[in-house]
């Protein structure tokens, strides 16, 4: 989560698609399309490009925590994109 996290900067989701959502047994899956806008480190410009995410979460406590996200840039085409070491 740091890693990615500090790949992204300035930036926010403008629209969140839910494709396909799983729930049973105190687990959630849900897969994603994600519309982003953000700073990549080493970029001068905020630039939109699309995530496609799926996230796990599960109840502990009375409280939804994540265990598990993978999202990667396959929407969008770009060999150096947010998520792509330098």
């Amino acid at each position: 989560m740091e890693f990615a996290s500090a790949r992204l900067q300035d930036g926010d989701v403008s629209r969140f698609e839910v494709l396909a959502q799983y729930e049973g047994g105190g687990m959630v899956v849900v897969h994603t399309l994600e519309d982003w806008r953000a700073r990549i480190p080493g970029r001068s410009e905020v630039e939109p490009f699309q995530l496609r995410a799926t996230s796990v979460l599960r109840r502990e406590n009375g409280v939804w925590r994540i265990v598990l996200r993978h999202a990667d840039p396959i929407a969008t085409a770009d060999a150096s994109g947010p998520m792509r070491g330098q």
